[in-house]
């Protein structure tokens, strides 16, 4: 809200504009006071003088290693990176140090800064060509913004703007561009503030992009079919993607809650994002390797795969790790078959 309001200012210098920054200036510091900001600030920069931590690890929230660790792989891959996606692999491979703070797992999927996982992943190439259509975009808004008069088309430009840059702070602390849902609410956000700032209106009626196009196709039966058969299968794939994870959730409630093979094999194929599956095939080959008194069965090497599954969709459960940790030392009279 303080940068729409400074944003506000400089297109038009007005007291209220002035009036309006001081109030949501006021009513930020006593929103601060009343969740009592200065004394949680306080105890976290204080942890420097009472722990080991130095003052960057204190500043980046416990993440100087996973930072200092990415470094390493840019300057490993300096040009164009390891790859969109592949951050995540080859960190965990090559970087990370699997055991942090002497009892505690980590499985870094994200560094929690995009700009920084992002020029891990495109390099000092892709990063530039970022940044260059970032800059492309301010300028181009910018100057549309300088011209335009009409209020509505001022406020929802400069609205955009607010949105984008509250993202791109956000994510220097944080994973959003990797939510899809954020993504895509970043570039709605950019395209509806070019928008709004182009648009023109004229005597005969507003100019629309269909107007100025005038697309092949876009009467007669070719549309009309196109569309239903888009409308179609998008309701399938949304009633599917609504399905399965309901029909994965009784087949793992067969029994009890203690389904057979095949119901468990199943729910994963349907519901593959849920470890809670993964976990659940994991345990199931240990008691079968129990049930059968052999510890050199080729069950070991896929409860293992099952559960590094698990953890590489949900690191953040603490019972995984230690149950990886039982499995390995459970059955390490057998290497091959857990390796």
């Amino acid at each position: 809200l303080i940068f729409f309001s400074i944003l506000v200012l400089l297109k038009n210098s007005a007291k209220a504009g002035y009036v309006f920054l001081i109030t949501i200036i006021i009513f930020t510091l006593a929103m601060l006071l009343w969740i009592n900001a200065p004394q949680q600030i306080a105890a976290r920069f204080s942890m420097v003088e009472s722990s080991k931590a130095s003052f960057a690890e204190t500043l980046l929230g416990g993440r100087k290693l996973f930072v200092d660790k990415a470094v390493e792989l840019i300057k490993d891959y300096p040009v164009f990176g390891v790859g969109f996606g592949a951050m995540e692999f080859v960190y965990n491979r090559q970087y990370n140090p699997r055991i942090l703070y002497e009892t505690t797992y980590y499985y870094i999927d994200h560094l929690h800064n995009d700009p920084l996982e992002l020029l891990c992943e495109v390099g000092y190439a892709g990063f530039l060509l970022f940044l260059a259509s970032s800059f492309i975009y301010l300028f181009f808004m910018i100057k549309k913004l300088s011209k335009r008069r009409d209020p509505f088309a001022v406020g929802v430009g400069i609205g955009a703007l607010s949105g984008l840059f509250s993202m791109c702070v956000h994510s220097l602390v944080d994973f959003n561009f990797h939510i899809t849902s954020n993504a895509v609410l970043f570039f709605v956000l950019a395209g509806l503030g070019a928008c709004a700032v182009s648009s023109q209106v004229k005597e005969k009626g507003e100019e629309t992009l269909l107007l100025r196009t005038r697309p092949v196709f876009i009467r007669g039966a070719f549309l009309k079919f196109a569309v239903f058969v888009f409308l179609a299968a998008s309701f399938v794939y949304v009633l599917k993607g609504l399905a399965d994870p309901y029909i994965a959730s009784k087949l793992a409630e067969k029994n009890k809650g203690r389904p057979g093979f095949a119901s468990l094999k199943e729910a994963a194929r349907l519901d593959p994002s849920n470890d809670k599956y993964h976990f659940m095939l994991a345990r199931y080959f240990i008691e079968r390797i129990h049930k059968n008194r052999d510890k050199t069965h080729i069950y070991a090497g896929a409860a293992l795969g099952e559960l590094n599954k698990a953890i590489s969709l949900n690191p953040w459960n603490g019972y995984y790790p230690v149950y990886l940790e039982w499995i390995k030392k459970e059955f390490s009279s057998e290497k091959s078959s857990v390796s």
